[in-house]
């Protein structure tokens, strides 16, 4: 598949509570700044903080309909440039880089960028 046919895309995915509660089982990441607003507030975040790498993952949402017959992933990397909390809206943009590339830039309510990396399919 041609990425220039699909992408320059932009998702908007709200970041809710159940999702961090769901994937702090799965991943068995129970630190209490993600599980109880009193520890994140006493770690100076306003409110519980997203696993980075759940934030990695509502982030794929953007490719999942190239994925399978026509593209797999063949590398993912991202890097979290600040933390992102839950009831943040997080806005995730993809554009072409290359033939085989796209940049990922996700940004918050606030236009505050908290997410940037490439992903490469092949």
């Amino acid at each position: 598949m041609n990425l220039q046919a699909f992408f320059p895309k932009t998702i908007m995915i709200p970041i809710t509570d159940k999702m961090v509660e769901n994937y702090a089982k799965v991943s068995q990441d129970l630190n209490p700044i993600h599980m109880s607003i009193d520890a994140a507030q006493q770690a100076g975040f306003p409110q519980k903080v997203v696993h980075g790498m759940l934030t990695m993952a509502i982030s794929t949402r953007l490719v999942s309909p190239l994925l399978g017959r026509t593209q797999m992933i063949q590398s993912y990397q991202m890097k979290l440039i600040a933390p992102v909390y839950v009831n943040d809206q997080l806005t995730v943009t993809g554009s072409v880089l290359s033939s085989n590339e796209i940049k990922i830039l996700g940004e918050n309510q606030n236009g505050k960028i908290v997410i940037k990396g490439n992903m490469r399919f092949r």
